[in-house]
């Protein structure tokens, strides 16, 4: 496409600019109204641009929209991946009597189901491949920049943080079983794709912050929960190290955000329990543990 106006469209802009309009025209539909466009943010790799941030009640929508002319095929082996209805999520809450923030990442339930993956092949027109690893975590460290504005404006109690990647690209998944895998040459047996209209991406991704750095980040203490457990090997880490990304075609966002619903009973009421025995170093070697009301 030559010229200024298959420059225009290279660029992703009027992907974004529709994107926002279709989400504020049917907002009455969804609930969910666009707080930001283009939101500045800063992190350790400079300076970056957040496509368009969306807000419903507690819960924010960091979006990036991607306009691809290619095939994203995600690969779903195991069978607690193909009806997921939980989502991570980064959460932010101001103590009630100290000042500062409190945060952290969890499981909750959150419709819509949808299968969950890990493995990701991109392929573009001409065979050139790329990561999907790579726009993933961009997305994820401005999700969490963001959230940082947010918890020093000290304008909200509690919300949560989702990372959403609009695109063009067409989404298929590959169901098979590990079996199925021939060890001579390492491949599939003939599989048909599915489309799918989105898809929840999973795996360690690049972060800002994470349990282990709150005095770098300045912003509070992480939390674990009655039901998380703190780190203590590698394969604790890996699972700490987890976010998550909903990969959405562009033309079904309405539906997505129609669908996308937070439960407030999904989590519970004593989420803020910090471990100062693992947090000493931040807190001064103070002991024991204490319950932050919201």
């Amino acid at each position: 496409m030559p010229g200024t106006r298959g420059a225009v469209n290279e660029s992703g802009f009027p992907l974004q600019i529709w994107v926002q309009h279709r989400v504020e025209e049917t907002r009455a539909d969804h609930g969910w109204t666009v707080l930001t466009s283009e939101h500045r943010y800063l992190d350790a790799d400079g300076i970056g641009f957040a496509d368009l941030t969306f807000s419903n009640r507690m819960m924010r929508a960091i979006i990036e929209c991607k306009r691809h002319d290619a095939t994203w095929t995600f690969l779903v082996t195991r069978a607690d991946e193909r009806n997921v209805a939980r989502t991570r999520s980064l959460w932010a809450a101001r103590q009630k009597r100290q000042s500062g923030w409190l945060w952290g990442y969890f499981d909750r339930q959150s419709p819509p189901a949808s299968m969950q993956s890990s493995f990701c092949v991109i392929k573009r027109a001409g065979g050139n491949r790329e990561q999907l690893e790579v726009t993933a975590g961009a997305l994820v460290r401005a999700m969490e920049s963001i959230a940082v504005s947010e918890m020093r404006m000290l304008r909200t109690d509690l919300a949560f943080y989702v990372p959403v990647l609009v695109t063009t690209a067409n989404l298929l998944v590959i169901e098979f079983e590990p079996g199925e895998v021939n060890p001579r040459d390492g491949c599939l047996p003939d599989k048909t794709p599915a489309p799918v209209d989105w898809i929840r991406f999973r795996k360690s991704l690049s972060t800002r912050f994470d349990w282990l750095q709150e005095e770098a980040t300045g912003i509070g203490f992480s939390v674990k929960t009655r039901f998380e457990r703190i780190p203590r090997s590698i394969a604790d880490l890996n699972r700490e190290f987890e976010r998550m990304v909903f990969v959405v075609r562009a033309e079904k966002i309405v539906d997505f955000l129609r669908a996308f619903q937070f439960d407030q009973g999904s989590y519970p009421t004593d989420i803020w329990v910090r471990d100062l025995d693992r947090l000493s170093s931040a807190t001064g070697g103070a002991q024991g543990s204490e319950q932050v009301a919201p």
